[in-house]
């Protein structure tokens, strides 16, 4: 009953009575300093190139070279693919 009360209050112009949130304020994230056993380690974004995909693109282009993927696809028998 609870949304049905909201909704109401919606419809007649109530809600506009609700208190807001003010906006919130973020820190910038970078550069990050880290204090490594007294060292200093600064942390901050590269401009190079950056992907998503999980650091998987070497293991794609080795499997591509060996071929594994291939030879596994090929050693299975799929009835759909027969002449």
């Amino acid at each position: 009953m609870v949304s049905l009360s909201f909704a109401s209050n919606l419809l007649s112009g109530q809600a506009d009575s609700l208190p807001r949130r003010l906006p919130m304020s973020l820190p910038p994230a970078w550069p990050e300093i880290l204090d490594f056993f007294g060292t200093p380690v600064v942390i901050e974004p590269s401009q190079g190139q950056l992907s998503s995909d999980a650091g998987l693109l070497p293991v794609r282009q080795f499997d591509q070279h060996i071929g594994l993927t291939r030879a596994f696809a090929d050693a299975l028998d799929d009835p759909a693919t027969r002449n």
